[in-house]
């Protein structure tokens, strides 16, 4: 399928536009309409207060989980625990 694609998009810019398309923005335009009569769909406020509130219990219980800190590692040190000479030593 090696086609040009200077010759694929020549004959795309040549093809005549979908008939759906001139509706698009009408159908769009009526489908947000219909969304904000619903009532459940009123105050979208309240998902996104109950979604942060979530977040932030579980933000808050997955920190009170851990054990023990996570060991600081610094990036050019020879101790590192994932230096290639450290995981290459290991093998041996």
């Amino acid at each position: 399928m090696p086609e040009d694609l200077d010759a694929l998009l020549m004959r795309l810019a040549a093809a005549p536009a979908h008939p759906d398309l001139a509706r698009m923005e009408e159908r769009v335009m009526a489908k947000i309409a219909s969304m904000a009569a619903r009532p459940e769909m009123a105050h979208p406020f309240c998902f996104g207060a109950v979604a942060a509130a979530l977040a932030l219990v579980m933000g808050i219980g997955g920190a009170d989980l851990a054990k023990e800190p996570a060991p600081t590692l610094a990036a050019f040190t020879a101790s590192h625990p994932l230096a290639p000479s450290t995981l290459l030593a290991s093998a041996q």
